[in-house]
């Protein structure tokens, strides 16, 4: 599982309640397809360890059931793992401030 889906599987973990597919995306800056992506590779890894999946609950959102929710967060070190992915504006504005940051000369074309 890679560090965005470990991502996923904390916010799930994180829960009192249910989370939606949407909400999931606006923490993690990313899209719903990439978050229905990582719920497989999280659902897969859940299975290997013997866990029951990810709950659906039409209209309310998602959620890990309470046993499985306690082990995974008492037994697993990777609980608490962040992360973040820059939105298209950020990528941008870091791009100009490494532009901005060298001494070498750079020239667009086509802009």
């Amino acid at each position: 599982m890679d560090q965005r889906s470990m991502a996923v599987l904390n916010q799930l973990l994180k829960q009192d309640s249910y989370i939606n597919v949407q909400q999931l995306a606006e923490v993690l800056n990313v899209s719903r397809r990439t978050i229905y992506s990582d719920l497989e590779k999280v659902n897969n890894w859940l299975e290997e360890h013997h866990f029951t999946q990810v709950k659906q609950v039409r209209g309310q959102g998602m959620y890990i059931d309470e046993p499985a929710r306690k082990e995974i967060m008492t037994n697993y070190s990777f609980f608490g793992t962040t992360y973040y992915e820059f939105s298209p504006l950020e990528r941008k504005a870091w791009a100009y401030i490494y532009i901005a940051g060298h001494d070498k000369v750079y020239f667009f074309r086509g802009f």
